[in-house]
């Protein structure tokens, strides 16, 4: 956690270094966190703010905390939230709601969405698993499944074919492959989600170049707001939409 301040305000902002997807170990985080020095006075006054001439590209979770931080205390002296500083549309809040057990009594009816972690379990045990949830979710709910690339073409073949009925939104990184993927996203009935390949960048160009019917983009992986613009603007060359998560 890093802590800004302008002297009447504190800024928080969150450093979580994910060497497997921004390339960035904790070390270099903190290292680059460690070599901030005061920033000028008017700093806050000019958006969108410059974090690269303070902390190098080669460190986007760090970039991303500074830039965090200093918008916080934007948002503060401006009585809003971060939110409505980058995007003026954004929602007031975002409800999430996390999924305990295959019963699904728990869950309210006015959920639209709910998120399912897949691809832990032998994957016939999985299929049984997600047809016991959405027998008792509400008829407008959806679920949002992630299986963080832990299949082959051939078992989420079989998972996708055994599930096509299902109220299922999408799938995110069904395989861990790129090629596999792109195989789902081609002959699947379940739109597919791609997260990890878009969020790291020694993958990002060929992901980009596939068409899912949604991006899951981690704003701490791109670093500086103005690199996360730059990959809305290439999604946005395509017909999807996309979710922020952490």
């Amino acid at each position: 956690m890093l802590c800004a301040s302008d002297g009447t305000h504190q800024g928080f902002g969150e450093a979580c270094p994910l060497p497997s997807f921004a390339g960035e170990t904790y070390e270099a985080c903190l290292s680059a966190l460690q070599s901030l020095d005061s920033l000028p006075a008017d700093y806050l006054d000019e958006l969108p703010l410059s974090i690269n001439q303070f902390i190098s590209d080669d460190n986007p979770c760090a970039q991303f905390a500074l830039e965090c931080s200093l918008l916080d205390i934007v948002a503060q002296q401006k009585s809003t939230s971060i939110a409505k500083i980058i995007n003026k549309h954004a929602a007031e809040g975002v409800y999430v709601h996390t999924l305990i057990d295959s019963s699904a009594s728990h869950i309210p009816s006015s959920h639209t969405f709910i998120k399912c972690k897949v691809g832990q379990l032998p994957i016939e045990q999985e299929i049984k698993r997600i047809k016991g949830i959405c027998q008792n979710i509400n008829t407008n709910t959806q679920l949002r499944l992630d299986a963080n690339g832990a299949w082959s073409k051939d078992q989420a073949r079989l998972f996708i074919n055994s599930v096509q009925d299902c109220p299922i939104a999408y799938i995110e990184d069904p395989c861990e492959k790129l090629e596999d993927i792109a195989w789902c996203i081609e002959e699947a009935f379940i739109p597919i989600a791609i997260d990890q390949a878009l969020n790291q960048l020694h993958t990002r160009d060929q992901a980009l170049q596939l068409s899912p019917a949604v991006w899951i983009i981690k704003p701490m992986c791109l670093g500086h707001i103005k690199h996360i613009q730059q990959v809305i603007e290439q999604i946005q060359e395509q017909p999807a939409a996309y979710i922020f998560s952490d």
